[in-house]
């Protein structure tokens, strides 16, 4: 039987510097409601794997259809580190539509 309760947001994490990742380096992507004008975010789903070579880097959220609201917006953010160092980050806005769930994958760009 199929479930339709959850719903799959995948795409790819890449950066403009020509650089290899380390071994011991993880990637984070996170689906935050962005509603509140307050900056309050809710985190709706998030993802953390560690990756190295070179890009892109591939992701999957595991989305509860329940916690989408139509009227709602949202945004993904990444974060690449090398405990204790942030090495990149999203640092622009990447709004998602979710109504309806993209079929293509949603590529994000961190610097």
């Amino acid at each position: 039987m199929h479930s339709t309760r959850f719903a799959y947001l995948k795409g790819h994490v890449s950066y403009p510097q020509p650089i290899t990742l380390l071994p011991g380096t993880t990637l984070t992507v996170e689906l935050l409601d962005t509603t509140l004008e307050d900056g309050a975010y809710v985190t709706l789903a998030s993802h953390c794997m560690r990756v190295g070579g070179e890009i892109p880097l591939h992701y999957c959220l595991t989305l509860d259809r329940a916690l989408l609201h139509p009227g709602h917006t949202y945004q993904l953010s990444a974060s690449i580190r090398l405990e204790p160092h942030l090495l990149m980050y999203t640092t622009e806005p990447q709004h998602v539509e979710l109504d309806p769930l993209p079929c293509a994958d949603v590529d994000v760009l961190v610097r």
